[in-house]
């Protein structure tokens, strides 16, 4: 980012982590199937089978972060912020 825009920029940066909570992996699925636009572009593009395939690795994967309240997932995040020079 500084190579492309630092001339023009003056650029911070942030990094952190924010927590994903959900009741289950089914509900993470449910709701990025029908609510995050990548994932929900990917699922409508299957067909069935593989489409059932990508919902059971994705329900697996987030059921790691299980926790007695349900998923409790952190995702770390770079924040940049620019002001025109």
């Amino acid at each position: 980012m500084r190579r492309a825009l630092g001339s023009t920029f003056e650029l911070g940066f942030e990094e952190g982590e924010t927590i994903y909570y959900e009741r289950s992996g089914d509900a993470v699925w449910q709701a990025f199937v029908a609510g995050y636009g990548p994932t929900k572009a990917l699922a409508a593009s299957l067909d069935e089978q593989r489409r059932e395939a990508l919902r059971r690795d994705f329900v697996t994967f987030h059921d790691k972060f299980a926790a007695p309240r349900g998923i409790s997932m952190p995702r770390q995040y770079l924040l940049a912020v620019g002001t025109r020079r």
